[in-house]
């Protein structure tokens, strides 16, 4: 058995309705998967989006996969988890996380300045603001306060994720959140940079290691032979390296392939970029096969990685028909 998590395509304005994501969360809940996170690098709104899935569901819970630290003030996010909350009686997952400089600076139009400081005060306000009745943080980043919070949360807090890629916001993680949401990252390196970084966090923080979760998110292909999953994984890692995760996806051994992608991929030209991504990428960065082949290869995974949840994450050129079929055929894995 394996537990799974879905986050929600993002899909051009279009292509994918509200109604269509609040149908694929539905699916997820009965195919007992346990998140559906919610990115918003362009599309929809994430909150906006989960909260219209809070009042068709029931067990499943929200995440936001993920908020960035750059576009809203803490009071802001803090307000928007928390009427999320509300409206799903206690089912959100904050999932925040310093996006690329290239979605930053291109699609939000901000600086990307101190990005680790910068998420480590956010974790730090917003723990306060569910927490607290009255909030006051002096920081580097943030002066918040003396001001009354006024939530009126069921619960006393609220889990915080972060999707940290490199050692020190790792280290960061252990340290502050409850949960870690890496992505775009070989099973192996997962595994050490949780052993290593993310422990280490934990003992200086004098956590219990159980306290934060792990979250693997992971292009996941399903078709009914592997050579079509396969180019489908490939042409979304193309897309992926475009948008930023070349830097860090070159430091795995790759080669010249991310940024060759990326270079592609941004040059208009699609298939130049989808057929520089290699073999290796495809095999370390996504799980694309057949539903026996994909079934077997996610319990292996949250093995190799010690993972408590792999979020499956489709290709960026799934339909909903092509997702719906996705979640049939990993049911049989959630539901054991």
């Amino acid at each position: 058995m394996a537990q799974l998590d879905l986050l929600l395509p993002e899909g051009k304005i279009g292509n994918y309705t509200i109604q269509d994501t609040v149908e694929l969360a539905k699916a997820a809940e009965a195919a007992e998967f346990r998140t559906v996170w919610k990115g918003e690098s362009y599309s929809t709104n994430s909150f906006m989006n989960l909260s219209s899935i809070a009042t068709a569901t029931e067990t499943i819970n929200l995440g936001t996969a993920i908020t960035n630290v750059f576009t809203r003030p803490p009071a802001l996010i803090a307000m928007s988890a928390a009427t999320l909350d509300m409206l799903s009686d206690g089912r959100t997952v904050l999932g925040l996380g310093v996006s690329t400089e290239t979605v930053i600076k291109s699609w939000y139009g901000q600086s990307y300045e101190r990005p680790l400081r910068r998420t480590r005060e956010m974790i730090e306000v917003l723990q306060a603001m569910f927490a607290e009745e009255t909030v006051e943080y002096d920081g580097e980043i943030f002066d918040v306060g003396p001001y009354p919070v006024g939530f009126d949360m069921d619960r006393e807090t609220m889990p915080i994720y972060n999707a940290a890629m490199g050692p020190t916001n790792c280290r960061l993680t252990g340290e502050y959140a409850d949960g870690w949401l890496p992505v775009y990252t070989p099973p192996e390196t997962i595994r050490t940079l949780y052993e290593e970084e993310i422990l280490h966090g934990v003992e200086a923080a004098d956590r219990d290691p159980a306290d934060v979760s792990v979250t693997p998110l992971v292009t996941t292909s399903v078709a009914e032979t592997t050579a079509a999953a396969r180019t489908q994984a490939r042409r979304s890692l193309a897309q992926a390296m475009a948008v930023g995760y070349n830097g860090h996806v070159a430091q795995f051994g790759f080669g010249d392939a991310p940024d060759e992608a990326a270079a592609h991929w941004r040059k208009g030209n699609r298939d130049a970029a989808t057929a520089a991504i290699c073999d290796p990428m495809v095999d370390e960065l996504t799980v694309a096969g057949t539903p026996e082949e994909c079934r077997s290869r996610l319990q292996e995974l949250q093995e190799q990685t010690g993972a408590d949840t792999i979020s499956v994450m489709p290709p960026y050129t799934a339909t909903p028909a092509d997702i719906e079929s996705m979640l049939t055929a990993l049911e049989p894995i959630t539901s054991t």
